[in-house]
């Protein structure tokens, strides 16, 4: 048999039709299991995407879509869990975006590609609650601390503060105004 065609189709009292959902309401599992490694999703027989199943040397689930990929969690969180560890999670809370490291004193990382070389442009240490370290220059147009902040060097030596032309630094102290 290479093809078969009918229109509907009755087990158990439940018909399988062309023009309605398909409803499968089964005691155990539902088990698809596709040897050419893809399942198809389509929509008016067109492809919208498929799942790209990986096999044992590469054990992986691969979403690939035509368009984009839309996650909409009515509980306001995604979670990702590694062997069933939740290890981070994006957050809709009050309606600001935050990211999460779950787990008890893990950094929260941001890396990238520089011209082939992958490295960590800032970490945020948990252990040190939420210590910014940046692999690089920090450029902003203005810093400020809070509460009697300090710049401090790493290694005890001298702070520099260099300026690109022959301006002046001010310098307060308790409402004293230093220049030099």
């Amino acid at each position: 048999l290479t093809a078969l065609t009918v229109d509907d189709i009755t087990i158990d009292g439940s018909t399988i039709s062309d023009g309605a959902d398909l409803t499968l309401d089964v005691g155990g599992d539902i088990v698809l299991d596709a040897a050419g490694g893809d399942i198809s999703l389509k929509n008016a027989g067109n492809e919208a995407g498929k799942i790209v199943i990986g096999d044992a040397t590469d054990p992986r689930i691969t979403l690939d879509v035509t368009g984009d990929i839309y996650l909409d969690a009515d509980g306001g969180d995604i979670i990702f869990a590694d062997g069933g560890t939740q290890i981070a999670d994006f957050e809709n809370s009050s309606s600001d975006f935050k990211i999460s490291s779950l787990v008890s004193n893990k950094d929260l990382i941001l890396g990238g590609n520089d011209n082939g070389t992958f490295i960590n442009a800032l970490t945020l240490d948990m252990s040190e609650a939420g210590a910014a370290t940046f692999n690089d220059k920090v450029i902003a147009d203005s810093f400020e601390t809070t509460a009697g902040g300090t710049f401090t060097t790493a290694s005890g030596n001298d702070l520099n503060i260099v300026y690109p032309d022959a301006r002046s630094l001010f310098i307060k102290e308790a409402g004293t105004t230093h220049v030099t």
